[in-house]
């Protein structure tokens, strides 16, 4: 917008009967601005500074949404010829979907080195206390472990895995047990706690090792 000729003193705090039509403390506080810095700055503009201000928050009533709502601007003095101020561009851009989607991205920045995080700690935790997981999944037959199972079963490279390779490294006086604790556990009807304890016989270097 454009403040120029008798709307220019009034619009920009400059006397001339302003505070006759409004309350500008109100009005500034009303949309959630500090009143004397704003109005030292429609002051700087009209010695002829051209200012811009980036991202400023508002408190808008007008707005179902709550605020803060966010808002760039820009003010251009326009001079005449005697190089005095006779008017003001102002140019004002709604840049409150651009600052959520940053705060989203931070939000989600900061859960993820969270999780990261806590993945470490537990890595850190499993390590030191010999303790491994497993991922199967049951209808491919799939494997995923992790390095430190792999170990327990004396498997030394990163190749997949399945149930077969689960079973083929067990003791063989283990097997039977096991095949029974794990197919009660996936059984739907008996949802059964799988807690077994048993051997395993390192593929890779024949070593003996007791898993609970």
């Amino acid at each position: 917008g454009v403040f120029a000729g008798p709307y220019l003193h009034p619009a920009f705090g400059l006397g001339q009967g302003f505070d006759q039509y409004v309350d500008r403390g109100k009005y500034l506080g009303d949309v959630g601005l500090d009143a004397q810095h704003e109005w030292s700055m429609n002051e700087a503009v009209m010695r002829g500074e051209s200012l811009s201000f980036e991202n400023k928050p508002f408190q808008l009533a007008s707005r179902e949404t709550p605020g803060p709502h966010y808002f760039s601007f820009t003010y251009t003095p326009l001079l005449d010829d005697d190089g005095q101020v006779a008017g003001v561009f102002c140019a004002a851009i709604e840049t409150t979907s651009t600052m959520t989607l940053a705060d989203n991205a931070r939000a989600a920045s900061a859960a993820q080195q969270a999780l990261a995080e806590s993945e470490e700690r537990l890595r850190l935790a499993t390590d030191a206390s010999e303790i491994a997981f497993w991922d199967v999944n049951v209808p491919e037959g799939s494997l995923i472990w992790q390095p430190g199972l792999r170990t327990m079963f004396g498997i030394t490279t990163n190749e997949a895995l399945s149930l077969d390779d689960f079973y083929a490294g067990l003791h063989p006086d283990d097997r039977e047990t096991v095949a029974r604790a794990f197919a009660a556990a996936c059984d739907p009807l008996q949802r059964a706690l799988y807690n077994v304890e048993y051997r395993t016989v390192g593929r890779d270097d024949g070593r003996v090792r007791w898993i609970a």
